[in-house]
């Protein structure tokens, strides 16, 4: 018997549904990690050279993710509704700080440029605001990936601080600068009920 594609669902938004990975989404995003590898090398501090195998996506599914899930943060797939192609990876982790979560993305290579990154982080943004009790969220993109920073201000959050050379790049080993934006609750619900 198949696993339904629709059950566990976190939450949707207009194109994509959200719940926690499976084993049986290993297949699917190493597909695409492995479309994207350079890319995902250059801006995912994840992304040493050890973590493109098979075993590194089994892995992080079973391990990291309930791992994570035990501090407080959520390993979310956002799959297309029509499709059920695997979309968005993310989701959110506790940084430590009481009410503070960080979120991150990364996609599929096919379905670049089309809007899904915003989409997936304001169904994020809402779902950690209505859902959880954390308080702000924290997200951060490094030197010269100006679509990340696009996507960032798209969603509300707001310029912090930048770190200079904080962010080793797996790809050449340079180091580039880390941009970090924050979000409050406050500010969320002050843009909710504007006009």
């Amino acid at each position: 018997m198949g696993h339904d594609p629709m059950s566990n669902i976190l939450f949707e938004t207009e194109r994509l549904y959200f719940r926690q990975p499976i084993i049986d989404d290993a297949p699917a995003m190493q597909a695409i990690k492995e479309a994207n590898w350079s890319e995902l090398q250059k801006w995912m501090n994840w992304s040493a050279d050890n973590q493109f195998g098979m075993d590194a996506t089994k892995s992080f599914i079973t391990e990291f993710t309930p791992a994570d899930a035990e501090k407080g943060g959520c390993i979310m797939f956002g799959f297309h509704k029509q499709t059920h192609d695997l979309v968005m990876v993310g989701g959110y982790n506790a940084t430590g700080e009481d009410g503070v979560v960080a979120t991150g993305y990364w996609g599929n290579i096919d379905y670049l440029g089309q809007g899904y990154a915003t989409e997936k982080t304001r169904g994020i943004i809402d779902y950690i605001f209505n859902q959880t009790s954390s308080h702000k969220i924290v997200i951060t993109y490094y030197d010269d990936n100006h679509a990340s920073r696009r996507i960032i201000e798209k969603c509300g959050f707001e310029f912090v601080e930048t770190l200079p050379k904080n962010h080793k790049c797996n790809l050449n080993g340079n180091m580039m600068d880390e941009h970090c934006y924050a979000l409050t609750k406050d500010r969320w619900l002050e843009r909710q009920r504007a006009p």
